[in-house]
């Protein structure tokens, strides 16, 4: 997860920064291992500025942190065997 604390003053001026970090959920590929497979989630999120992006900064993370989202990887992980069913 990337997340960039930003002041209102640089908000504008690092506009292209925080749209990186939002394409990065959608468009990055991991490319390297580090444990025994590659199956991370890359998230970037809008900058955390609680005047200017508290709104979209909480949907984000509650995006992230949704049941949906959280199940579906331990899913992934279970069928691959990488956590005990007990």
């Amino acid at each position: 997860m990337f997340v960039e604390p930003k002041g209102s003053h640089l908000i504008e001026k690092d506009q292209w920064k925080e749209d990186f970090m939002l394409q990065m959920k959608e468009m990055a590929v991991t490319k390297k291992v580090y444990v025994d497979d590659n199956d991370y989630y890359i998230w970037g999120m809008h900058f955390f500025n609680r005047n200017d992006r508290d709104t979209e900064f909480t949907v984000d993370f509650n995006e992230i942190s949704s049941p949906d989202v959280v199940f579906s990887y331990i899913k992934k992980l279970m069928d691959k065997g990488a956590l005990n069913n007990n």
